[in-house]
């Protein structure tokens, strides 16, 4: 488990993943709908067939804002990455 575990983390920390959202984004650069811990998990399936559970990312508060932003995921016991999510406007 814990080799699957260090596997995972391998595939996230490559250069090439970055988790893609496009949002609507009104006046004030905020997006009209918040990137949550639950469509950061549906994303890493989508884009990158990787089943991470939502709880197991550590988003503190919704994401609002365009950018890139990096959140950390517990992927076993003592493994742990960060991922990078790129919002851009849509």
């Amino acid at each position: 488990m814990v080799a699957e575990a260090q596997a995972i983390k391998a595939k996230l920390e490559e250069e090439a993943t970055v988790v893609a959202f496009t949002e609507k984004v009104g006046p004030d650069g905020r997006t009209f709908g918040s990137i949550t811990n639950k469509k950061i998990a549906d994303e890493l399936q989508k884009q990158f067939g990787l089943k991470i559970d939502k709880r197991n990312i550590k988003v503190d508060s919704p994401i609002r804002s365009i950018g890139l932003i990096d959140v950390p995921v517990k992927i076993y016991q003592d493994v742990t990455s960060v991922i990078r999510l790129r919002v851009t406007e849509g």
